[in-house]
């Protein structure tokens, strides 16, 4: 995809980011979550844009890991490798910061998600029951090694 841009979230693309995420997610987020994410020292939120409309996005957490809090891609833009090369420009983003580890939590019933993390060379390295509300379900701990 060769007019496809990725770059670090700002404030002002806050209220996008949250109608792409309200489309996408059950457990959606809000303008507000996003622009209080964006204000955390360890926050690191990447948007992916194609003619300057943001179509995928990735955010989550520095600390010893990187936990993934969320990633998501318009419907309209799906299997395309938005959602692979923003793994991929965060692992880069990791191991430039000596971060050796990529997390995140997955519904155990998302079976296309556990398909692309798989396929992203994640793995599950723990099963949590009932952590998800509406509707109740387990969630699976997935982890990639950088």
């Amino acid at each position: 995809m060769e007019n496809l841009i990725l770059r670090l979230a700002n404030q002002v693309d806050c209220q996008e980011l949250a109608v792409l995420s309200q489309n996408l997610l059950v457990d959606s987020w809000t303008t507000d979550n996003f622009s209080k994410e964006l204000e955390k020292e360890h926050s690191y939120t990447l948007v992916a844009l194609i003619d300057s409309k943001i179509v995928g996005f990735i955010t989550g957490n520095v600390f010893n890991s990187f936990y993934i809090n969320s990633i998501g891609v318009n419907k309209d833009f799906q299997n395309k490798s938005i959602a692979t090369k923003l793994l991929t420009e965060t692992a880069i983003f990791c191991k430039k910061n000596i971060v050796d580890t990529m997390t995140l939590d997955v519904r155990e019933s998302n079976e296309t998600a556990i398909a692309f993390y798989k396929k992203n060379i994640f793995s599950i390295v723990h099963v949590s029951n009932n952590t998800y509300t509406n509707p109740k379900e387990n969630a699976c701990l997935m982890e990639r090694v950088l």
